[in-house]
């Protein structure tokens, strides 16, 4: 609520709108959006917005008898990718906001919605003529082009208004409670006054709708909202998963990376049987909780975390992880406005989804368990054996001479000298005496063969010596 919008912003806005007034644009530039192809070429009925209305609007009075019909200058703007307008909160060829618009949408087709105006003093140039056109107060108006933005708007009043159009909210009005929803037109009036006690000036507003502001949505109570609306959620928020693919063993980590854009809105982690925990290598990106993970980074940003886990049994297990809830954001959120201008009033800047379903989004991965492995024991050091040394060589035995047999001492030959022979007596004939001449005396004992081989040359020799000797004895002494 604008008790103190600074008169300067608002004069401003006025004063730009007056210095466009033969331009084909109010307030800002318009964006691209999606376009049939090939172009519908046959008129056609669009789906009905949510919800109930007091008129049928396929039984209409007036000018168009079946307001959900696309046809001449509606079917040129549906074929241009414009938004189309179809009837008011009534159901009817009015004025009353929100207005029933319907657009095409790349992949779907028609899509219809409601528009909720975000200027209360401005033109609705919200009424079809027989040809199609739009009409404010009888004058035909070029049809609604998208903006990229509301610059009547701040940051905090757009996240408002978009979490007013997301939520269903009980507030209290002169009849009583009612939701902030599109089901019926007394929570779709509901949801119109919230939304203006936003984007206007209390002063701008009626006194009906001054005291409902008063009574639900002060400066305080924005303020408060605003503090408990969770950060803007982004355009096509993603979750993948990867890693996971070699097998881990029983109570071994795997580790797996989650990349996404989804930042400052708790994440579910679904792993049956296992322990999660944030690796330290992402420990100051996220914090993971009681099955949640929050990943503390800027609106937007994609952000890569690294999860560790491990499983207590074997299996093929896996992992999911989801994040419900993200909701439409700023580029979803459509602001529309005819650039027209009538009675130097310009026509109303309406806001609107491209779906008013809140977005989810989900993710899975496999990881194969093996099954218990006992753990390898660390082997014990084998003690390197002290080097053994050399055995000495065993000398070959020297074999043990026979002994010589003991020679007996060699005998020295005693020589007889042969006595001298007896003279004959007479009577007696000369002749040998009566014991052996040249007898050797021999000591006896064991001799080996080459002492008796000497031994026995020495005896020859002896005997050779005694029988020569005995011959010169003969010589010298003939026997008589």
């Amino acid at each position: 609520m604008k008790f103190h919008r600074n008169p300067l912003r608002r004069f401003a806005a006025l004063a730009a709108v007056a210095a466009i007034v033969t331009s084909a644009f109010a307030f800002a530039t318009t964006a691209t959006a999606a376009v049939p192809g090939p172009a519908v070429s046959a008129p056609f009925s669009a789906p009905l917005c949510e919800g109930s209305t007091t008129s049928n609007p396929r039984a209409a009075s007036g000018p168009v008898s079946d307001l959900s019909r696309v046809f001449g200058q509606r079917l040129t703007d549906y074929n241009a990718g414009r938004m189309v307008v179809l009837y008011d909160v009534m159901g009817e060829n009015g004025t009353a906001p929100p207005i029933c618009g319907t657009r095409y949408v790349e992949g779907v087709g028609a899509v219809s919605e409601w528009m909720y105006c975000t200027d209360f003093t401005s033109h609705t140039c919200s009424t079809t003529d027989a040809s199609g056109r739009l009409t404010e107060e009888g004058v035909v108006v070029p049809g609604m082009e998208d903006l990229d933005t509301n610059p009547r708007l701040s940051a905090d009043e757009e996240r408002l208004i978009r979490y007013l159009l997301t939520t269903e909210i009980r507030m209290i009005d002169s009849d009583g409670a009612h939701l902030t929803a599109n089901g019926t037109l007394r929570e779709r009036q509901t949801r119109q006054r919230a939304i203006w006690c936003v984007s206007d000036e209390m002063s701008d507003l009626p006194a009906y709708v001054q005291r409902f502001c008063l009574t639900n949505l002060t400066d305080a109570q924005q303020q408060a909202m605003l503090d408990a609306i969770p950060v803007d959620p982004v355009l096509n928020p993603t979750l993948e998963l990867a890693g996971g693919q070699t097998a881990v063993a029983v109570g071994e980590e795997a580790r797996i990376t989650l990349e996404t854009n989804v930042t400052g809105l708790p994440i579910t982690i679904d792993a049956p049987g296992a322990t999660v925990a944030v690796c330290a290598t992402s420990a100051d990106a996220a914090t993971y909780s009681g099955g949640e993970l929050l990943i503390d980074a800027a609106a937007g940003a994609t952000v890569s975390v690294d999860l560790c886990l491990t499983w207590s049994a074997a299996g093929d297990h896996t992992v999911s992880v989801g994040a419900e809830s993200v909701g439409a954001t700023a580029d979803q959120l459509h602001w529309v406005q005819s650039p027209g201008i009538v009675g130097g009033v310009p026509c109303q800047v309406y806001s609107a989804f491209s779906s008013t379903a809140a977005a989810g989004v989900s993710a899975a991965l496999d990881v194969p368990v093996t099954g218990t492995t006992e753990p390898t024991p660390t082997p014990t050091p084998t003690p390197t054996p002290a080097p053994t040394a050399t055995p000495e060589p065993t000398p070959t035995p020297t074999p043990t001479a026979t002994p010589e047999p003991s020679e007996s001492p060699t005998p020295t030959p005693s020589e007889t000298v042969a006595p001298e022979p007896t003279p004959t007596t007479p009577g007696g004939v000369g002749g040998e005496s009566d014991g052996p001449d040249g007898a050797l005396a021999v000591t006896g004992g064991v001799i080996g063969w080459g002492t008796a081989f000497v031994g026995a040359a020495a005896i020859a020799l002896g005997v050779i010596v005694l029988l020569a000797r005995r011959r010169e004895v003969e010589k010298v002494c003939p026997s008589k």
